[in-house]
Order: structure tokens, then sequence, then C-alpha cells
């Protein structure tokens, strides 16, 4: 029997091959999906439930995925071509809502028709940039989307994750179609022009109507409120939520109510029904009039994935009420994702939009189970399951997901959502309503600062709950990183699960599938230990930090990189904590600071504000710099102890392994003066120079002889030299760097180390680079961020 003569059922398999196409092309894994999918197709024509001509067409849809999301995406546009250049003036429009909850700086997507420097001009680039403009709110807010700027400052090529667990800003940008960063000073744009085609005057006219919406709230509402109810009526993006507020909601699991979302747009439709029943409105005008609205309010939020998911899966069933036809859920589920994907495959890779359809699909499968157990008691009760169904199932759906993008799970989530239910429905709902009235341009005031005073209470009690909950014990709790494998069994093991509960006659075969599928799912988690030094060399740019994890799983760090850049996040807190968080590492045992350059401490407050650190190993300098005071000052006051480290020290002691520091006093210099670490394992030995050049080498002891060393200073001139080479004769040297305007590392070193016949592996090169060994043999591996995982280094 075909099982494809069902039209609900081809739906479902046309739109979720096709939706795997799209996966395929973003997993680079397109030939496992093709094997697996042809495999499944064949076993299935092979049994006749299948056709052969049908069987080809649905795997057509499979490929049409891929080529479709191959030919959206691009690599490259021609402003990437262009940078990095200092000094340049770029012509064109703001596509984008401007970020509104810094008081110093904005963020929006600029679509740039002309670059121009001293020596060159270019037109008709048609490219697209992300700009960051330094400026007062009372400047920047006179910018508007559509309109036309003259912006001079410096373009950059966005960084691309090097490291493990690091968010990848290129990638993401590239999902937007965009691939560089133009960075710019207040006093350094100038508005042009308005817009000029039908489409920006649109968006322009949208978004000076939200504008004059929410200041005429904000005479009621005061901050966090308005930030509240501006997420929830408008979308994120609308009126940016403070730091403060955001953290409150994302450790009580309520963050999704400042982005609105699917919720919002079935309560709107809900009430609006109810209402249209109570006033004997006609059943098909009552739902032409919803429809209208969800449309009005997708606009409203500026068409964010997860509104515009709810919008069209509301108006599929609305269009299906019209005409007397009954929608199947996840058939429509799959076909709404399908379309959205059509027009833009990029937003597989969007966080909210894996959220959104996972919850939908979640609840489209699970809460009928739930409902038809229900029946079983009276309604009161049968009201009480449903309330904390809907979150439980979301929370289950959502939970693999959180854990690998971050590592945390929200405790009290389900509670929490279940509590603020009541009062963000009427928040909703009033908001959208009396934000319809103030459209209106004789609409007196008093009804929206009504409306206002009505749901400021509910806005407190909201605000209220997650900070009470946020502040419980173990509110927020660090996981581990599950990877792309446990994620995908977790899912199938779901499914698995829903069909064992839907089967009316049970089928000892699916259930002994499933408890094989758990089992494999449990025992993933299970590490055996290497009992292995291992050292990881962070990519972080021009600077230096370096991991140790001990044979007996001790944990240290060796310098800690750059400090943040405006708006951006600290290695320590991007890229090492995250890291360790990714492995459960919640606490190591101390930082060693070579000296106090921004490239060797930057990231030391970011990484101590996320992991637990006994101690902190300093070589003494005074602590002048901005950066050097502010890390001491958040030494004392969190009492993080911390150490001068004297000359020829040993730092940490276990079996067959040895830390032992050195400083060379004797020059008046910052890099000189670093300390300089020989940690020693068994026959295997590694020293780290810090910035210590070749005078630095003088204080080692005589006989020895290196495996691997971290150069110093990033490689640049006069940090080794060939009598250096041939006293402690290296195996491999480490290179720590990436864009600089100093030249490092200098050429007169890479060719020493060529002509010497001495191996080097270069952070900006290579990407994170970990050497692991027993204390005799040892492996060299590089990240590869494709693959996102190590393998063997290339030489």
């Amino acid at each position: 029997m075909d099982i494809f003569n069902n039209k609900l059922n081809i739906t479902i398999a046309f739109s979720l091959t096709f939706i795997v196409g799209v996966i395929s092309y973003f997993t680079q894994l397109q030939t496992v999906f093709a094997v697996i999918i042809a495999c499944g197709l064949i076993l299935a024509v092979y049994s006749n439930k299948l056709s052969v001509k049908m069987g080809f067409i649905i795997f057509l849809s499979f490929l049409t995925g891929f080529y479709i999301a191959n030919i959206r995406v691009k690599d490259a546009d021609a402003l990437f071509y262009l940078a990095p250049r200092n000094n340049v003036t770029l012509e064109g429009q703001v596509i984008s809502i401007l970020e509104t909850n810094k008081s110093d700086r904005t963020k929006f997507y600029f679509e740039v028709n002309k670059f121009q420097t001293d020596k060159q001009s270019t037109d008709n680039l048609k490219s697209k940039t992300i700009v960051t403009l330094t400026a007062p709110k009372e400047v920047y807010s006179k910018i508007q989307i559509g309109d036309g700027l003259i912006l001079k400052g410096n373009l950059r090529i966005p960084q691309k994750a090097s490291n493990p667990s690091q968010f990848d800003y290129a990638k993401y940008l590239q999902y937007e179609n965009s691939f560089t960063a133009f960075y710019v000073e207040k006093d350094n744009f100038k508005i042009s022009g308005k817009p000029e085609k039908l489409g920006q005057k649109f968006l322009q006219k949208v978004d000076n109507q939200r504008r004059e919406i929410i200041q005429k709230h904000a005479q009621v509402l005061k901050s966090p409120y308005i930030e509240l109810l501006g997420g929830v009526v408008f979308g994120y993006g609308a009126v940016n939520p403070t730091d403060e507020l955001k953290d409150s909601f994302r450790i009580s699991g309520l963050l999704h109510l400042l982005a609105a979302s699917g919720l919002n747009v079935g309560i709107i439709f809900s009430i609006w029904f109810f209402i249209g029943r109570l006033c004997r409105i006609n059943y098909r005008l009552n739902i032409i009039i919803g429809g209208l609205l969800i449309i009005i309010y997708t606009c409203m939020t500026g068409f964010s994935p997860s509104i515009l998911r709810a919008a069209l899966m509301i108006e599929f069933i609305l269009l299906g009420k019209l005409i007397d036809r009954q929608a199947d859920n996840f058939a429509l589920i799959s076909f709404v994702c399908f379309l959205m994907l059509l027009y833009k495959p990029s937003w597989i890779c969007s966080i909210s939009f894996q959220l959104s359809f996972l919850v939908t699909a979640g609840l489209v499968l699970v809460m009928p189970l739930i409902n038809e157990w229900g029946q079983k008691f009276n309604k009161f009760w049968n009201y009480i399951i449903n309330l904390i169904s809907v979150p439980l199932v979301a929370q289950i759906c959502v939970l693999p997901l959180q854990m690998f993008y971050f590592n945390t799970f929200s405790s009290y989530s389900v509670i929490a959502n279940i509590l603020v239910l009541p009062f963000i429905t009427v928040v909703s709902f009033a908001g959208f309503v009396s934000s319809i009235i103030a459209l209106f341009p004789l609409s007196p005031d008093i009804i929206i600062k009504t409306c206002d005073t009505l749901m400021n209470p509910f806005l407190i009690i909201t605000v209220k709950i997650s900070d009470f909950v946020s502040n419980l014990p173990n509110a927020n709790l660090i996981t581990i990183q599950p990877n792309i494998f446990q994620v995908i069994v977790y899912y199938i093991l779901a499914l698995l699960i829903i069909k064992v509960l839907t089967d009316k006659i049970k089928d000892k075969k699916l259930i002994g599938v499933t408890a094989a599928v758990l089992v494999i799912f449990l025992c993933s988690f299970i590490k055996i230990p290497d009992n292995k030094l291992h050292l990881t060399f962070f990519s972080v740019r021009n600077a230096d930090s370096c991991l140790i994890k001990t044979p007996q799983n001790h944990y240290f760090v060796i310098d800690t990189g750059k400090k943040a850049f405006t708006g951006t996040y600290s290695d320590g807190e991007g890229i090492i904590s995250k890291y360790l968080l990714s492995k459960g590492i919640r606490k190591i045992d101390f930082v060693i600071l070579s000296h106090l350059d921004n490239d060797h401490i930057g990231g030391t407050v970011g990484l101590l504000q996320k992991i637990k650190v006994n101690k902190v190993f300093v070589n003494g300098d005074l602590p002048e710099t901005k950066n050097a005071k502010e890390l001491f000052n958040y030494l004392q006051e969190n009492k993080i102890p911390y150490e001068i480290v004297k000359n020829d020290t040993v730092l940490y002691k276990e079996d067959n392994l040895n830390l032992r520091a050195y400083l060379n006093k004797s020059i008046d210099s910052e890099n000189e003066n670093s300390i300089i670490n020989l940690l020693e394992f068994k026959d295997f030995k590694a020293l780290f120079m810090g910035d210590a050049g070749v005078n630095g080498y003088g204080v080692l002891p005589s006989d020895t002889k290196i495996d691997i060393l971290k150069l110093g200073h990033h490689g640049a001139q006069g940090v080794i030299d060939k009598p250096v080479i041939d006293k402690i004769k290296p195996q491999t040297v480490i290179i720590s760097t990436g864009f600089n305007p100093y030249g490092h590392p200098h050429f007169s070193i890479t060719d020493l180390l060529i002509d010497t016949n001495t191996k080097y592996l270069r952070t900006d090169d290579k990407n994170t680079i970990e050497i692991i060994t027993d204390g005799t043999n040892k492996e060299e591996k590089c990240y590869i961020p494709s693959k996102h995982k190590f393998e063997m280094c290339d030489n």
C-alpha cells in the first residue's frame, strides 16, 4: 500500500525532505543525509509502501533544499574584498531598526552603494555591512530605518570562530548576507536623505508609528516596564531591554517574553475571537477581522521568525475555517517551515527559529496525548494538567539546544512561565489594543494612559516574579555542552517515546528499539579519563592564552588574551570560560599572568566572572594601566588571592609533573620581566615565554631541552636566535598571533625557524592548537571550525 496516497503524508514528506536538504548544506553533511534518505526510500519502495516515481520526487525535494541553500547563501560580497581598511567613507541606506539598549552606541545593518578612500572609489556595490556607531543616544536616535547615510570609519572583517565553543560572529553575519563590520565615531556620520523606494517608505512609516506609540507608553511606564511591554507587543529591538532585565529573564526562563513570540499571536487572536463571539459578530467576519489583526501585529513586530511562523500557521488555519477545511497541525507546521526556508534558508541557523519550531512541533505531537489522558479528570484538574503541561513540554523540547548553545538550564522555568501566564496574557492583549488605538491621529491620550495604568501592576508583577525566580538557589545551572550526536539522539529518543505512548497495541520491537536508543544516549555521556597532559593554546588573535589540564585533572591558565572591544566579549569570557563550561568545568586551580600587558591580562576579569579561580599569580609589576588597575580592583573587591611570583619557584606539583616559574629582573623591560613557565611531565617539557625575548632564556637551567616552545611576544623581532635554538632544541614552536599592525610574527623569526628546520604552528593559521602527551609521545592537533573538532595538524 502506497502511504503517499494521503495528501497530508505527501505534504509532510516533501516539506521534511526539503528541510533536511537545507540542514545538510549548513552542516556539510549532505552525503550522509543523502545516503540515509536514499536508503530509507529504497526500503519503502522495496516493501511496497512507496512507488518508485514518488520516491524519486521525494529525493528530488531533498536535493532542491540543498540547492536553494547553496545559491541563496553567499560566501562574500564586493565590500568584503575591500576590507580591512581605515578611514573609509561609505554611502548607502539603513536597512534595519537601530539597537537602543546602550546609551553610548548603537548597531544597525547598512546597505552600501558607494565605497571611497583617499585613493579609491567604487560605486554600485550593493553590499551589506553591520555598523557600530559610537555616539550618545540623543545623537543616534535621529537615524531611522530607510535613511540615507554618509559614514566615515574603519572597515573590518568580523572574527571567525577559531576556538571550540566560540560564537562565530562572521558566520552569524554571513547568514544575514553581511560579511564586514564598520565602526563609526559620533562626528563621522551624516543623514543624506530619506527613503525613495516604496518598501523603504513603508518600513520607515511602520518604524515611525512604532516610535510614536512607544513614546506615548513611555509617558506612563518607566524602565524596565516599558522595555517589557515593548518586547511583548513589538518584538525584540523595538525597545531594547536593559542588561539587568535580560539577565533576570534569561535565568528565570522567561527571556522569550522580551521578544514577541507565537504565544503573543495566539493570545491576541484568542482574546479577539472571544470578544467577537460575545458581541455576536458573524463567525466568518470574526475570523477575517482576527486574521487582519494578526497581519497588523506581524508588521508591527518586524517579521521576526517566531512571529512569522505563528502568523502563517494561524492564517492557514483561518483560511481552512473559511473554506471549511480542517488542517493537520503537523503537516501545517512542516509546510510553514518549508515556505520560510524557501524564502530564507539561513533561518535554519537562527536559534529563535529552531526553538520556535521545536516547541510548536513538540506541543502538536504531545498535547493531544495529554488532553486524552486529562479527559479522565474533571474540568478543573484537566485545566491544571494542561496549564502545567504546556511549559513543561516546551522546556523538554528546548533543553538540548539550550544546553548546546548556552551551557545553562533554567531550573524553575516551568514554574515561572505558569506564574506569569495570566499577567502576560493581559499585557499582551491590552498592550496591542492600546497600541492600535494610538495609531489613530485623533485618539485621546487618556485612553492609552488608562490602559498603561491598568497594565502597570501586571508588568510589575511579571518583573517581580522573574526577579524572585532568578534569585532562587541554583536557578541557573551550568551544564556540559552536548555534541551534535547527543542532540540528534535526544530528539530521536523523544519521537520514539511519543510513538510508544501512542501505540495502542504495544509493539515489542518498538519498545526494544526505544530502550536501545536510551542506552546509547546515556552511554554517550560517559567519559573515560585519559591520564594525559593537555595543553590548549587558544586562538586569541595577537595575544596569549593557554589552558593546561594535568593528568590528575587539575586545570590552570597561563594568560587570558585581550580585553573586549566595544560591545563584544573579552577572550576570557567569550573563549576560555565558554570552553571550560562546555566541558562542565566551573572551577580551576589558578591563573598565571606573565605580565600586565592587555594582550595577556585583558580577559582575566571576564574569566573570573564565569569561572571560580583559587589564586592568581602575577609578576610584580605595578598596575599602572587602566586594564591592570581594573583587574587588581576586581581581585581585591572579590577577595580573590593573588601572589607575586619569585624567580625559580615551583607553582604546582603532582606525580611526575612539575611547573616552575622563572623571572629575569636584570633588564628594565615589561616584556623581559614576563613570568617564564617551564612545565615538565616525565620526559616532556613545555616552555612558555610570555613576551620575553632572547635574554629570558638565560634564567633556564643550562641543559634544558624543550618539546613545545610557546614563543615570546607573538614572534616579534629578537625573541629568539640560533644559539638559543641550538641550546634548547625545540621540537615544535607555537606562535600565538593574529591580525596586527606590528608585523608579528617578524619575517626574520619565521625565516630562522625554517632555516634551522624547526617546526612551528601559528594560531592565526591553525586556530586553537592542542598538544596531548603521556610524557613520552605527543600528539599535535588543530581545531577545524567547519567540522567542530580537532584533527592532527598539517605541517
